[in-house]
């Protein structure tokens, strides 16, 4: 999953992802990430530090 607001830069890396054989999802919000995460089981977490509704590293700390 690619938590970013930046829509393109969550574009790009989500493209990267993608070319290397991964499915990403893109969450633009932490109450999206979450609403995600309790959905799906990811391997891996690319998270934005500084999302506009709450800490990215919170949200890291909640994920853990």
């Amino acid at each position: 999953m690619v938590v970013e607001d930046e829509i393109k830069i969550a574009q790009f890396t989500a493209k990267a992802l993608n070319e290397m054989s991964y499915v990403a999802d893109i969450a633009s919000t932490g109450t999206e990430a979450k609403e995600l995460f309790a959905l799906f089981d990811f391997d891996l977490v690319v998270l934005d530090v500084m999302l506009p509704d709450e800490s990215g590293l919170r949200l890291c700390q909640e994920f853990k």
